[in-house]
């Protein structure tokens, strides 16, 4: 994490209630989750167990009237059953970035080239990763980003394609 902790010192916004140097320790990750709830509009939620540390972000964000989003995953997968409660229990299901822009009246950014050199055929994360050279979390984040701006469109299965290589 010291790359991220270096580019927020450069360009964003780092907030603690902690003073820097202070050791990390767990009880402090209900602080921090209060944090984001506090600093954000909405909350998007892609993958929670059903013991998940987010439960209290989600439950911070709900206090402040906030809404909750959540991804869908396998209904099989353990890492789903906290966002696929939260879905039962009221939180808006997303699919992906259009559901949100959607839900949240943005429109969606021009359209640009796609990243990573992706073309016409789908790809998974994984692939991307390998061909590029690139840490998966690193290839990860950059599509997620392309998807928000237009750029990429997520398939089933965890593959991406161009956003020009699908209809409207």
């Amino acid at each position: 994490h010291r790359g991220l902790y270096r580019r927020l010192r450069q360009h964003g916004l780092l907030a603690s209630e902690y003073p820097p140097g202070t050791p990390v320790r767990k009880p402090y990750f209900v602080a921090r989750n209060r944090l984001i709830a506090a600093y954000s509009d909405a909350l998007v939620v892609v993958e929670a167990g059903q013991r998940s540390g987010t439960r209290s972000t989600v439950d911070f964000t709900l206090q402040l009237g906030r809404d909750v989003y959540c991804v869908p995953g396998p209904v099989d997968c353990s890492h789903s059953s906290g966002t696929l409660r939260w879905i039962r229990d009221g939180a808006t299901m997303v699919r992906g970035a259009e559901d949100l822009l959607e839900d949240l009246r943005i429109a969606p950014p021009l359209v640009g080239p796609a990243p990573l050199g992706l073309g016409l055929l789908p790809e998974s994360t994984a692939a991307i990763a390998r061909r590029s050279g690139r840490p998966l979390s690193q290839v990860a984040a950059e599509l997620i980003r392309a998807e928000v701006d237009g750029r990429v469109r997520r398939l089933a299965g965890d593959r991406w394609c161009a956003a020009s290589a699908l209809p409207g």
